[in-house]
């Protein structure tokens, strides 16, 4: 997007904090959506998983993949319970969805 032309509240969607909030938001819908999902406790450290663009991007540069990088550094704030979550789509099938939640606001202005 070009800066002088993007409206903040629009730029704001599409930030790496946006975009990274969006996939984490998915991954813990879908393990709450699990039929046969974690244990309570591992559900509990799922919502409570963390990361930072700055994790994520170093990691990214070891992996060469964001979505990838992205689980390695959540999975790594509250240990294999945001691995099991991860595990639930593929990467690709995981930045679509997030792609619907991300956009959720500007498509509920229009």
């Amino acid at each position: 997007m070009i800066a002088r032309y993007t409206r903040p509240e629009l730029g704001a969607v599409w930030t790496d904090e946006a975009r990274m909030t969006a996939w984490r938001d998915v991954e813990v819908a879908a393990a709450e959506a699990l039929e046969s999902g974690p244990a309570p406790e591992d559900l509990e450290a799922i919502r409570a998983a963390t990361f930072t663009v700055e994790a994520v991007k170093e990691r990214e540069a070891v992996t060469d993949h964001d979505v990838a990088a992205f689980v390695d550094v959540l999975s790594a704030s509250d240990g294999p319970s945001s691995a099991a979550a991860a595990a639930t789509s593929t990467s690709r099938q995981a930045v679509m969805r997030a792609s619907s939640v991300q956009t959720a606001p500007i498509s509920a202005r229009v």
